[in-house]
């Protein structure tokens, strides 16, 4: 059985970076049911897409392109990205970096990117439902190294500062010049000790 496509509708995008107008067609494509299925889930990919500029709407496509079906991950370094697409290593990761903020991808590894299945999938639903278990998995794990990050740099910054943070909690509201008393007392009283 030939693949049929359907043309649905056009959809127009405006750059909210450039002014610039696209066009994007929206397809159904109906294939032979034995050797799986392909659904995009259009309404979470526009919203990915509306975040990103054109150069990320490159890096988006080359993913959605180069993508390995059967566990929606892309093998691609930051370099084989930019080559590819004609973009900056900077400009690549900065577009990785927003698409993994909006829960497009995950990085499961250096250069091993997953494409979220709520976005884009072939395959039947129980093998998505399995994938997407991997991929909220990897969302926590990337926000679990952003936290350990966050910490190891107060914990760097308290270091160096000796200890003490200049930061005051605003919920006790105190004045600095107060806080500054209290350790200067808190610091004699140590050394008569």
């Amino acid at each position: 059985m030939g693949k049929k496509v359907k043309i649905v509708g056009v959809k127009r995008l405006i750059d909210t970076d450039t002014g610039e107008e696209l066009t994007a067609t929206v397809e159904v494509v109906k294939g032979d049911r034995k050797f799986g299925w392909e659904a995009i889930w259009l309404g979470t990919l526009l919203e990915t897409l509306e975040i990103i500029t054109n150069k990320g709407f490159k890096v988006a496509k080359f993913l959605l392109e180069q993508r390995i079906r059967s566990e929606n991950i892309v093998v691609a370094t930051i370099s084989d990205i930019a080559k590819k697409t004609g973009l900056s290593e900077k400009t690549v990761r900065t577009v990785i970096q927003k698409l993994i903020e909006a829960n497009f991808i995950t990085r499961v590894q250096r250069g091993v990117y997953r494409i979220n299945p709520a976005v884009i999938w072939r395959g039947n639903e129980t093998k998505r439902q399995a994938i997407l278990i991997k991929f909220h998995n990897e969302q926590s794990e990337i926000t679990k190294k952003r936290k350990n990050n966050k910490r190891k740099t107060n914990k760097n910054k308290e270091e160096k500062e000796g200890g003490r943070t200049t930061e005051i909690p605003k919920r006790l509201n105190l004045d600095p010049s107060t806080f500054d008393e209290i350790f200067v007392k808190e610091v004699r009283d140590e050394q008569k000790s």
